[in-house]
């Protein structure tokens, strides 16, 4: 009986191990291409079946008589410019007195002489009408040709271009993109008027069929890299995508790492700034923001208006940012424990038998206290980003004020725990992309661990590993802290010091862009004995 039930454990474990390992066929690989039928009937009704006739699919038949032929239009009703396909179309269709020649392409004929759209193409498959369709095209058939001309009309409702929802902005342009692939593209171009720009486009998603748009400057950016971002897109085989933020998990090689490999921003600048960098900018379709890789760890500690601002007092911001935000926020608590737990000369005596005062009366251990906190912490930073915007922040105020108070009165944290907690909420804030916020709310807890056990030893044995991780991760073969640690000059004073233009006359060197240079600070001249003071 034993040897029966092991055979049948090891079949069962064999034929799933079997099924794992052998991916399903593509629908693609049984796909034969057909072509569109001659009559307009025959169309329709292969059209309705292939999309399941919906009732938003409509048809319209014209029948001039000066071109002594019927016509059919297709299309799919919200997704095209009814007004403009009966102004340009159906009207120049039905008024029309120009005769066509037989000896001709009709549809040609019809692109360039009678129907007054910008931009046309002709299709003869099947499979090609039913995408055009479903990308929000309009397909014009003629009655005894197997082809149709595809008009591209489409409109799909977006939010105009407005400040960005996720990011603040203090100074610069107060433009973020939208879910329109199409403005975003446009925006681009308004920010860079270069004929280098290249937005090379392809399809992303297995029923989606979603538009992506891969944006680098020819040139500057890096062509096997280039290359590399464009063939792990191509090799994405899943149903949909919704967002670049899901997109830059989806491209991360480790799926248990917690530190953001790329950078999403909604910001035009911020964005253009990176493409003037050499780094590779991925839109899609229905999203309202980039990725921007490669992403180092410094780039989650920079903004915009470090260079809007007087280098001396954007260098003062982002040391505090970095040094003050990043470092508070993973081991304040983690602090607390270390003193509290294993009292230490450090800090002084004074400050010792305050904290001591402070917990009398308190029955959890220093780190059972800690966690209490951080949880309801992080339950409040969660309530306040679910609840509406109108109620969110006054949430989150008196929920702390309630919280706090209570847990003082209740012996189940002390006042000097309430501060440390105040203090971790507020850093929390200073990164400046969201992304990596995460991965520092996920830190503190791994902190207070090892403080718990081995105090101020377990703080720096856990500030050890971090760093040994975090060097060891690469963004497109670029090494995450490399800039931090660069030999190059210039690219280390860049990270916590913010140069000023004078001095950033070159890219950043770890990029290993075609073109290096940004700018030639000899060619600027200035005039004296008006600019005395500059």
């Amino acid at each position: 009986m034993g040897k029966e039930q092991k055979s049948l454990w090891t079949t069962f474990l064999f034929k799933h191990r079997e099924n794992e390992s052998t991916p399903p066929p593509k629908e693609d690989d049984y796909k034969v291409e057909q072509v569109l039928p001659a009559t307009l009937l025959s169309s329709k009704e292969m059209l309705e079946n292939s999309l399941g006739k919906p009732d938003d699919l409509f048809f319209r038949f014209v029948e001039p008589p000066a071109l002594k032929r019927k016509f059919m239009i297709c299309a799919i009703e919200g997704l095209i410019d009814q007004k403009e396909l009966s102004l340009h179309v159906v009207e120049p269709l039905q008024v029309s007195r120009e005769k066509l020649d037989e000896s001709e392409d009709i549809l040609e004929a019809l692109g360039e002489k009678i129907i007054s759209v910008s931009n046309y193409k002709k299709i003869d498959t099947i499979d090609e009408a039913k995408n055009q369709l479903l990308d929000g095209n309009s397909l014009l058939f003629a009655e005894g040709l197997s082809s149709a001309l595809v008009i591209f009309n489409h409109e799909y409702e977006h939010r105009t271009v407005n400040e960005p929802i996720t990011e603040q902005v203090i100074r610069g342009p107060i433009e973020g993109f939208v879910e329109s692939l199409q403005v975003n593209r446009a925006l681009l171009r308004k920010h860079i008027k270069d004929e280098r720009l290249r937005l090379d486009g392809m399809r992303l998603g297995r029923r989606s069929r979603s538009n992506v748009v891969v944006a680098y400057i020819d040139g500057i950016a890096n062509k096997p890299r280039v290359d590399a971002v464009k063939e792990d897109l191509a090799s994405l085989d899943i149903d949909i995508v919704h967002d670049v933020a899901e997109l830059s998990i989806l491209l991360q090689k480790r799926s248990a790492n917690i530190f953001p490999l790329s950078m999403t921003s909604e910001r035009t600048d911020k964005v253009t700034a990176a493409l003037m960098e050499g780094r590779i900018a991925v839109f899609l379709e229905n999203s309202p923001a980039a990725m921007v890789v490669p992403a180092l760890f410094i780039d989650f500690w920079r903004t915009p208006e470090d260079y809007y601002s007087s280098p001396v007092i954007a260098t003062f911001y982002r040391f505090i940012r970095m040094i003050f935000g990043n470092h508070l926020t993973m081991m304040l608590p983690a602090l607390y424990v270390a003193f509290t737990s294993f009292p230490t000369g450090i800090i002084g005596s004074q400050l010792i038998m305050n904290m001591a005062s402070s917990r009398e009366g308190i029955a959890f251990p220093p780190v059972i206290e800690v966690l209490i906190m951080l949880i309801l912490l992080d339950i409040i930073l969660e309530a306040s980003q679910r609840l509406p915007r109108l109620v969110g922040g006054a949430t989150t105020i008196v929920g702390g004020l309630i919280l706090g108070q209570a847990a003082v009165q209740a012996k189940l944290a002390s006042n000097i725990m309430v501060i440390v907690v105040a203090v971790t909420a507020i850093t929390n804030l200073t990164v400046s992309n969201l992304a990596m916020l995460p991965a520092m709310r996920l830190l503190k807890y791994y902190f207070v661990l090892w403080a718990s056990f081995f105090g101020v030893a377990g703080i720096v044995f856990a500030a050890t590993t971090v760093l040994a991780y975090v060097g060891s991760l690469k963004s497109y073969g670029i090494p995450y802290l490399s800039q931090m640690s660069a030999i190059h000059l210039r690219d280390i004073f860049d990270t916590i010091y913010v140069l000023s233009p004078k001095m950033r006359t070159h890219r950043p060197r770890t990029l290993k862009t075609i073109d290096g240079q940004r700018w030639d600070s000899k060619t600027m001249k200035y005039n004296e004995d008006s600019l005395d003071d500059v």
